[in-house]
């Protein structure tokens, strides 16, 4: 047998303890439909069925949150989740939001290579290691940088006139430029080409 208490409230959803332990965050609804009182104890079984759905209710109202703000890959999704219930009610969750339509990897790939290339200037290496890191399978992530319309040795050609044209003038400031953008995973053939062509256009203006 095992005493429940119902702790705080946080909007529909309360924290439940079993014996003092806390065994999860329980939606009203849940509580209500399990005739769940505040100090009763009940057989353990019957709190193993109640814990269990519970957690089936909050993955899925937490899942729908956070997807109302952004996009999730499948790995995140889980990964967020499982910070509240078991890995196996999270995965559970994260194959409902599939079914649903709400997580797909390579809609999720496409736009985070277009937001990791366009919009942050990383290079191919770097990409695929942010998706690898993400779940995304590599075939996905490979199909999802090839859609994006970008030459690497112009998009670092452009970043170094905005911001790198006067650490050029000697090899020691050139060798932090070229650490830089390695960083940030491009190729060293692609950089000493892009700083080629910016040494070239200094070199025309005098």
């Amino acid at each position: 047998m095992s005493i429940i208490t119902i702790g705080k409230k946080k909007g529909n959803y309360y924290r439940v303890y079993s014996n003092d332990d806390f065994i999860g965050f329980f939606h009203i609804e849940t509580i209500t439909y399990f005739k769940i009182k505040d100090g009763k104890s009940y057989d353990d079984s019957y709190i193993a069925k109640f814990s269990h759905e519970g957690q089936i209710k909050y993955a899925k109202d937490r899942a729908l949150f956070l997807l109302s703000y952004r996009d999730y890959s499948e790995k995140e999704l889980i990964k967020k989740l499982q910070k509240n219930v078991s890995a196996e009610i999270a995965k559970i969750t994260a194959e409902r939001m599939k079914e649903l339509g709400l997580i797909d990897d390579k809609k999720f790939a496409k736009n985070l290579a277009s937001k990791l290339i366009l919009n942050k200037g990383r290079g191919i290496k770097r990409v695929l290691y942010e998706m690898e890191l993400k779940g995304i399978k590599r075939e996905d992530a490979l199909e999802a940088i090839d859609s994006v319309q970008f030459n690497s040795v112009d998009q670092i050609s452009e970043t170094i006139r905005k911001k790198y044209t006067d650490k050029l003038g000697d090899f020691k400031s050139k060798n932090k430029v070229i650490a830089a953008f390695l960083r940030k995973g491009h190729s060293y053939n692609d950089i000493k080409s892009a700083i080629d062509i910016v040494e070239q256009e200094i070199e025309n203006q005098y």
